[in-house]
């Protein structure tokens, strides 16, 4: 946990409560029968990506500019 704890940079208490609450609440994921039985997307779902989709662009277009002018850019 110390390991984990200093990787990602979060404490131990944190990393313990969490296992915690996945070890109570997991069970119920899986036995909880899915409500679209077809796979299509919800429309939330939709509108998510088309939002990713759109800030991808924008950061693409951002970080090209940014390599236009000379920035270093990650």
């Amino acid at each position: 946990m110390a390991e984990l704890s200093q990787k990602f940079e979060v404490s131990q208490e944190v990393i313990s409560r969490w296992k915690g609450e996945f070890l109570k609440l997991s069970s119920g994921v899986f036995d909880k029968k899915q409500s679209r039985d077809d796979g299509a997307p919800t429309d939330e779902v939709r509108s998510l990506r088309a939002k990713v989709g759109e800030l991808t662009m924008e950061r693409d277009f951002f970080v090209d500019a940014c390599r236009r002018s000379g920035l270093k850019v990650k």
